[in-house]
């Protein structure tokens, strides 16, 4: 029979070892988190350097359809009132040529496509070219019917190569809205043209990015026409899960790119991985006894939460900064070059520059607040009026609602103030009203206001979107939760930043449904005396 002292022994080395098999485990899940969490970071790079690459081959694609046919009397600076003949295109890419003043597109064919006529002409510039090579009337009715859809374009790619595996540039007449004109250009000459230039310039792509141990050597690149690779880069040591893939804009559909960070350097990026051992591991938390299984399941819960934290965090970014920095390069290049910035010129391409800083320098101060969790910050408080506070904030996010149409209005009843600090209530309002314009439908009408009830203040945003279901309209609150089929995509930041300012602030949050149809997402707060 065992004594009490061996039975009590027993016990404990079997809570030990039952400790030690429950920590095992979760040492095996912290670690495929953080493989997870590690690969979602590599191809958040990746992706990164992809865009970069594709925001230089779109640039120069524009500028050399632009070379063309501007100098023909198709471009916005200096359109011509009749209909130009395909000569006058041909010549056009020959002066390009000649002038060495952008890349060069040699076309093998030029085509007039007359829509209201339903005619349609080529006239052939390559000796020795059949006409059973070229687009056919019906195939360019197709892909042009799919290209209107996209505006706001001058120049464009056909979606589909023609039957040469040529690719097909596009314009517009500016004045005859039924013209089009284009280009059929061997994909080889694109590629010496653009591709390769592009890919030549790889220190640029990686500018940025040298804490993470990367070098022009550690990308990876390729670039497909009509399915087929065209131009790679780097190598073949890459693994699928360090790849993304990627697109240009609609207008440039028949080009697709890939990015990926090669091996080893992708394993430097996140640091070592903490797949250590588990026999040593069950080793030392034997050795170290109960403190030292206290500690390691403290360690190993919070590994998880990081790798949790990090693959939100990564992912969220990753879509979110992604389009604002592509769009600011974007203009911001063409501006530097001295090129048309889009249909509404100079002012335009500085209206959609400053608009899309906004838009970044609010997703980074969410970011910030979020990185700040359980970091103790000294708390600022004084009376803040709401009335103008809501106006200003109203103001400063106008330009980024006029893209879905929304024009907030102000809802202030009396001169309701409360105590807190400017900066993290403004923010407080401009994220609400982010949620609101982007979870919203187009042209919907959007209301920020504040009003006194007792001893608090409720300062809210209603919208006429599809409102937020009972059963989430606790844990949307929480970092990078969002309703599953929402309308809209979004970072999952914001309403979690709201939730912490207010709570700092001795508010509470909230959501209801609005009468007509929405939501009211609202914050009250103690109300300021006087």
């Amino acid at each position: 029979m065992i004594g009490i002292p061996k039975r009590l022994a027993a016990i404990a080395m079997g809570v030990v070892l039952l400790a030690i098999a429950a920590l095992t485990v979760l040492a095996f899940r912290a670690a495929a988190k953080q493989r997870a969490a590690h690969e979602a970071l590599v191809t958040g790079i990746a992706g990164w350097v992809g865009q970069r690459y594709a925001t230089s081959v779109s640039n120069e694609i524009y500028l050399a359809s632009n070379a063309v046919f501007s100098r023909a009397g198709l471009g916005r600076g200096s359109p011509r009132s009749d209909a130009p003949p395909l000569g006058a295109i041909v010549r056009a890419a020959h002066s390009v040529a000649a002038c060495q003043c952008a890349p060069v597109l040699t076309p093998v064919y030029a085509f007039l496509l007359d829509r209201a006529r339903g005619s349609y002409e080529i006239e052939w510039v390559t000796s020795g070219a059949t006409t059973t090579a070229a687009a056919s009337h019906a195939d360019l009715e197709r892909d042009l019917r799919e290209l209107l859809q996209e505006r706001g374009w001058d120049f464009a790619l056909l979606p589909a190569l023609d039957p040469g595996g040529r690719l097909l540039f596009i314009a517009k007449h500016q004045a005859i809205a039924t013209l089009f004109y284009g280009i059929a250009v061997d994909s080889a000459v694109v590629v010496d043209q653009i591709f390769r230039p592009c890919l030549e310039r790889r220190a640029e792509l990686t500018e940025g990015l040298a804490r993470f141990s990367l070098s022009p050597r550690s990308i990876f690149l390729e670039a497909a026409l009509g399915g087929s690779t065209v131009i790679a880069s780097g190598g073949s040591n890459v693994r699928p899960s360090n790849t993304v893939g990627l697109s240009l804009s609609p207008v440039f559909g028949t080009i697709q790119l890939t990015a990926g960070i090669l091996e080893p350097d992708a394993r430097l990026i996140a640091g070592p991985s903490m797949a250590g051992s588990p026999v040593v591991l069950a080793v030392v938390l034997a050795t170290l006894g109960a403190v030292a299984l206290l500690g390691f399941w403290w360690s190993a819960r919070r590994a998880l939460e990081l790798a949790a934290t990090r693959a939100a965090l990564v992912s969220s970014v990753n879509h979110e900064l992604r389009t604002p920095l592509t769009q600011i390069l974007l203009y911001g290049e063409l501006i530097q070059r001295g090129q048309p910035p889009g249909t509404d010129g100079p002012e335009g391409a500085a209206q959609v520059i400053v608009r899309e800083s906004r838009r970044l320098l609010r997703l980074v101060g969410n970011a910030l607040h979020l990185a700040a969790d359980g970091v103790r910050m000294p708390v600022r408080r004084e009376r803040v009026p709401l009335a103008g506070l809501l106006e200003a904030a109203r103001d400063d996010y106008r330009l980024l609602a006029a893209e879905r149409g929304v024009a907030p209005a102000l809802a202030v009843e009396g001169e309701p103030a409360v105590m807190g600090d400017p900066d993290g209530i403004r923010q407080m309002v401009i994220n609400l009203l982010d949620n609101a314009v982007r979870h919203g439908p187009e042209g919907q009408a959007v209301v920020v206001g504040a009003v006194r009830q007792g001893d608090t203040v409720e300062l809210f945003v209603q919208d006429q979107g599809p409102g937020i279901p009972v059963a989430w309209r606790a844990r949307v609150w929480e970092p990078f939760v969002q309703v599953p089929k929402a309308l809209g995509t979004g970072s999952g930041m914001g309403l979690a930043v709201v939730r912490r300012l207010a709570t700092r602030y001795g508010g509470t949050v909230g959501i209801r449904e609005a009468m007509g149809g929405g939501a009211v997402v609202f914050v009250r707060m103690p109300a300021a005396d006087g």
